[in-house]
């Protein structure tokens, strides 16, 4: 449930972007026949989709970012892999660490940040992508770099 609840948000994003027909999740309210079937699944998106990684917000910036990028290359792409750097990729990662010390803690948190920062720039594709990347990719080694040194190398986590 757990997996599902992560992929629906990307999901969505995916829906809004291409702007194609696609089945409620189950238990999801059904838009009356000709309602605007975006607006549905925005409502129940906005009022399910809280996780500040993972959530509705993430499937918005995704989309948008995805819009950006489209424009300047004249495609149709969705923009996952570009939100996962910068400064909002460091946000989304630090929302999943329990308050409470458990799985993910800080050091998981911080080795999550610096998988993306080695894997996330192969998977940016478009060229505008490509092109944003280096600066967002720069902005979480930056981050990452203070942090060892605000934390003692880490250990301070």
């Amino acid at each position: 449930m757990d997996s599902l609840r992560r992929m629906l948000p990307i999901m969505i994003g995916v829906w809004m972007a291409a702007g194609a027909a696609a089945a409620m999740p189950a238990g999801a309210p059904h838009p009356a026949p000709g309602a605007d079937w975006r607006a549905s699944i925005r409502a129940f998106a906005q009022e399910h989709f809280r996780n500040p990684a993972w959530g509705y917000s993430h499937s918005v910036r995704d989309y948008e970012l995805a819009r950006q990028l489209a424009a300047k290359d004249g495609v149709r792409l969705d923009a996952d892999a570009l939100d996962w750097l910068g400064a909002i990729g460091v946000a989304r990662i630090i929302a999943l660490a329990d308050p409470n010390g458990a799985a993910p803690d800080g050091p998981a948190v911080v080795k999550m940040l610096e998988d993306n920062l080695a894997h996330v720039p192969a998977r940016v594709l478009s060229p505008a992508g490509r092109r944003a990347m280096p600066a967002r990719r720069e902005e979480l080694r930056r981050y990452l770099a203070e942090l060892r040194t605000e934390s003692d190398g880490l250990r301070a986590l």
